[in-house]
């Protein structure tokens, strides 16, 4: 196997990976690895890697060995046949779809918070936003095809089936997703639907909700009405949700309420599933959410019980304590508890081996001191009268000695 420029690698062991139509893998050349086609591509999906290569996305700078977006660098030829193409190896990741499901997440990440789920959305959200600055539709947005690692970086993968536009050509994505399918799409043939930013923007909606509330928003409360409930889909495409329900759903007990998130990030989601339901151009950007969601990371806070738990200051107390106590013990940021610090109960304090030094207080002279001084210079006076001198001395010494204080 060759790469465009005629350079021949070699597989290193079986497939890690798939990916759309094809196997991923890694190669004897260092940062890179190989999608190979299960079958031959077709030339306009040759033509539409060829558009890709030579158009890479513009993306914000990133650490050393991140990978943001898996973007086909080189065709791979298997002699004059295409065969699959090149892309930048991705480190150690996981799948969002395990990152927001609580039961795998705490097996993969113990630790894993709000403050990380707030940070991979908004991670997600900027590489959403470079991906539309530079031209291109995601299409087939859904978690399988998002990772994260332990320091909530995230990666895009199975770019080959994005939407390419070529001067009037495009080259639609023929993959949709059931759940992350915009109300509009639903019904239709989509390999024949030219999308939008608006249809990627319904979708990046719901994932960040996935990422924050665990659950997919058309698939939460408890329905209520005497008919069958609707479906998923069919929610979808009456754009029938909790904050939206026409009284059709209510919550359960396990729900987590919008309220819970920063105002912003609520304003952002009713726009979405509510005005952007028969609007597209109102739903929220890829900046919209960015921008909201920096604020409302800013926002969180630690909980002062578990050391797992972050929450909005603007919801005023931890949900997640609230939720375990509600749920009797349910709790899906499972963490150690804080120590608690606290002082001992009063007690007697014990007695002093070697006594303070108190501040010295003048105590009160004794009434009767200047009366024997009046007494002895009286006595004194006589003596010096009678001829006694150096005995009225001794005395009249000691009589104005009770004067001196």
């Amino acid at each position: 196997m060759k790469d465009d420029q005629g350079k021949s690698f070699n597989f290193n062991g079986e497939p890690f990976g798939s990916g759309g139509e094809g196997k991923i893998y890694r190669i004897n050349r260092p940062g890179f690895v190989v999608k190979i086609y299960e079958k031959l591509p077709t030339p306009e999906q040759v033509s539409k890697l060829k558009v890709m290569i030579a158009n890479p996305p513009k993306t914000s700078p990133s650490d050393p060995g991140d990978v943001a977006i898996a973007w086909p660098t080189s065709l791979v030829y298997k002699g004059k046949q295409c065969i699959g193409f090149l892309m930048p190896e991705i480190g150690r990741n996981v799948q969002f779809i395990q990152v927001y499901n609580p039961k795998s997440r705490k097996k993969i990440l113990p630790k894993c918070n709000w403050l990380f789920l707030h940070t991979a959305a908004r991670n997600f959200t900027e590489i959403v936003k470079d991906l539309h600055k530079s031209g291109y539709v995601i299409g087939d947005i859904k978690p399988q095809n998002i990772l994260v690692n332990d320091r909530a970086f995230v990666s895009v993968v199975d770019t080959d089936s994005f939407q390419v536009k070529n001067g009037n050509t495009v080259y639609r994505c023929h993959v949709v997703t059931e759940g992350f399918t915009p109300p509009e799409m639903l019904g239709f043939d989509t390999s024949n639907i030219t999308q939008t930013l608006y249809h990627d923007r319904y979708r990046v909606a719901l994932i960040i909700y996935h990422l924050l509330f665990t659950r997919h928003p058309f698939n939460e409360g408890t329905w209520q009405d005497s008919g069958d409930e609707q479906s998923q889909v069919d929610k979808m495409k009456n754009g029938i949700w909790l904050y939206n329900s026409q009284g059709l759903l209510k919550f359960h007990i396990s729900t987590i309420p919008l309220q819970v998130i920063h105002p912003k990030l609520q304003e952002l989601f009713k726009r979405c599933f509510n005005d952007g339901h028969k609007d597209a151009t109102k739903r929220p950007s890829a900046e919209d959410w960015s921008a909201a969601l920096k604020v409302a990371i800013n926002d969180l806070t630690s909980c002062g019980k578990i050391d797992t738990h972050k929450y909005s200051r603007t919801y005023g107390k931890c949900y997640w304590c609230e939720r375990k106590n509600i749920l009797n013990g349910v709790d899906i940021f499972e963490g150690s508890a804080k120590p608690v610090i606290s002082l001992p109960p009063p007690s007697n304090p014990p007695v002093q081996t070697t006594p303070s030094t108190p501040i010295p207080t003048p105590s009160p002279p004794l009434p009767t001191k200047k009366i024997i001084g009046f007494v002895l210079l009286a006595i004194a006076t006589i003596c010096f009268i009678g001829g006694a001198i150096p005995f009225g001395f001794i005395l009249g010494f000691i009589g104005f000695s009770c004067f001196s204080d």
